[in-house]
C-alpha cells in the first residue's frame, strides 16, 4: 500500500513509539532503580554499581549465559562476535577457551532466540527497559567473582601428594566440600538451596512474592563453582519484578515509577503539535481510524499518555488496547484470553465484559483476541518505523 491514507487503520505502540522518552535519562532511572534494589534487597555491594555508562552494554540483542557469567554478541550461526565475564571484555584466545566446547550449546540458544523461543540458561536483553539492566547485572557478575576470589584465597584448597608429584584436592577436602554442595548440582530453584539465616522480608517486598536472600559466602562459592550463574539472573529478575511490576505503579512505590511520575519532564518527551494534528487530519479528513496497542496496563500508559498528547489523548485513538500481551496474541486462539471493559482511567476491570461485534467500548484490557474481536476480515501489514512500531490495516476488498 502506497499511500498510507487509503488504509482503514493505523495503529501505534506506546513506549518509543507513540510515547517517547529521553532514552539517556530513563537509562540511568532504570540503572539506578536496580541496582538500589539489588543492595537493599540481596546485599550486593554498593560499589560494585559505579556507573551507568557503559556503552558496549547498551545493546539489543546482547545475551547472557547464566553459565558461564558471560555476555555474548552472536551471530545468527552463534558464531561469538565479542564477549565479556561481568564487566570485563574479553580476548579472541580467552573467549576460544572458555567455549571451545560449548558449540552445541550456542548453536542451541540462537536456534531458540530465532525461533522466539527463551533459552534454557540465557537472556537476552531486547527493549529499553531490561537493556539499562544489563550494565546492573554484570556488576552483580563482579561482585561475586570478588567475594569467590576472597572466599577462595582465604580457604585454599589442601594438596595431597600422590605418585605423579601433582597435587590434587584431598579426600577430605573433598568430602568436606561434597557435604557442603549436596545435590546442589542438579537444583534450578533457588527455593530449595540453604541460604543460611533466614531473614524478615517487609511487606513491599513480600507483596510481590519475593524472598529476601542474603547469601553466606561459601554457598555462594557452591553455586558459582557447580550451578554457574543463574542464581545471579534470578536476583535481577527480582528487581525487575520490584521495580517494574505493575502493581507498583498504583502504590507508588518501588525505586522507578515513584521518580517517573514525580519528574514526568525529565524522562518523556511531549508530543509537538503537529504529531496530534496529523492523527485528527488522518481522521476527520481521511477517514482512517486509529488504534494504539501496547503491553502496559491502564494506569501507567494513561499516565504516559497524558504527559504526553494532554488530558485530551483519547480523541486520537478510535481503539486503545491495554496488555495487550505481545506477541503472544498474534499465536494465541481467540477463546484464549478475552478482552475485558475498563473504565477510562483503568482503575476496575469489568472482567465480564467481553468484546463483541459492533461494540462502542473504546478502551479494553487484557486482551488476546484482537484479531476476531476489532480486525476481522481485515489484513494487517507491520513495519518497524523509526520511532517504534506501525500497524497498517486495509480492509480485504
Amino acid at each position: 500500500m502506497d499511500d498510507i491514507r487509503l488504509a482503514d487503520w493505523i495503529g501505534f505502540d506506546l513506549d518509543h513509539s507513540a510515547v517517547r522518552y529521553n532514552v539517556p535519562a530513563l537509562s540511568h532511572l532504570v540503572f539506578d532503580a536496580m541496582a538500589k534494589f539489588e543492595v537493599e534487597f540481596h546485599g550486593y555491594s554498593e560499589n560494585a554499581f559505579v556507573t551507568a555508562n557503559m556503552p558496549h552494554f547498551f545493546a539489543r540483542g546482547l545475551v547472557f549465559d547464566c553459565e558461564t557469567g558471560c555476555f555474548l554478541r552472536l551471530s545468527r550461526d552463534g558464531a561469538i562476535l565479542s564477549a565479556s565475564h561481568g564487566t570485563m571484555s574479553m580476548s579472541k584466545e580467552a573467549i576460544e577457551t572458555l567455549y571451545s566446547d560449548k558449540k552445541g550449546r550456542l548453536d542451541s540458544i540462537c536456534r531458540d532466540l530465532l525461533m522466539g523461543k527463551k533459552p534454557q540458561r540465557a537472556f537476552m536483553f531486547v527493549t529499553f527497559f531490561d537493556i539499562p539492566g544489563a550494565a546492573v547485572l554484570a556488576s552483580m557478575i563482579d561482585d561475586v567473582d570478588a567475594r569467590v576470589l576472597e572466599y577462595r584465597l582465604s580457604h585454599p584448597l589442601q594438596e595431597c601428594n600422590t605418585e605423579d608429584g601433582k597435587g590434587e584436592r584431598c579426600e577430605k577436602e573433598q568430602s568436606q566440600c561434597d557435604d557442603d554442595k549436596g545435590d546442589r548440582g542438579e537444583v534450578d530453584n533457588m527455593d530449595e538451596v540453604d541460604d543460611g539465616d533466614e531473614i524478615a522480608t517487609d511487606e513491599k517486598y513480600s507483596s510481590l512474592g519475593l524472598k529476601k536472600r542474603l547469601l553466606k559466602v561459601e554457598t555462594i562459592a557452591n553455586l558459582v563453582e557447580n550451578m554457574g550463574y543463574d542464581f545471579v539472573l534470578t536476583n535481577w529478575f527480582d528487581g525487575l519484578n520490584f521495580n517494574f511490576n505493575h502493581l507498583q505503579f498504583a502504590r507508588n512505590e518501588g525505586y522507578y515509577f515513584p521518580m517517573l511520575k514525580q519528574y514526568p519532564h525529565k524522562y518523556i518527551f511531549e508530543a509537538p503539535p503537529e504529531v496530534a494534528s496529523w492523527l485528527m487530519t488522518m481522521k476527520t479528513d481521511h477517514h482512517v481510524n486509529m488504534f494504539l496497542l501496547t503491553n502496559s496496563h491502564q494506569d501507567y500508559a494513561t499516565f504516559l499518555l497524558k504527559h504526553t498528547f494532554g488530558e485530551d489523548w483519547k480523541s486520537l485513538f478510535d481503539i486503545v488496547v491495554f496488555y495487550g500481551s505481545k506477541p503472544q496474541f498474534f499465536h494465541n486462539t481467540p477463546d484464549s484470553c478475552p478482552f475485558v471493559a475498563t473504565d477510562v482511567e483503568g482503575t476496575e476491570q469489568c472482567k465480564h465484559w467481553l468484546v463483541s461485534k459492533g461494540s462502542r467500548q473504546k478502551t479494553w484490557s487484557v486482551g488476546e483476541c484482537i484479531l476476531e474481536a476489532i480486525i476481522l476480515n481485515f489484513k494487517i501489514f507491520s513495519s518497524q518505523t523509526h520511532i517504534g512500531m506501525l500497524f497498517v490495516i486495509k480492509v480485504r476488498r
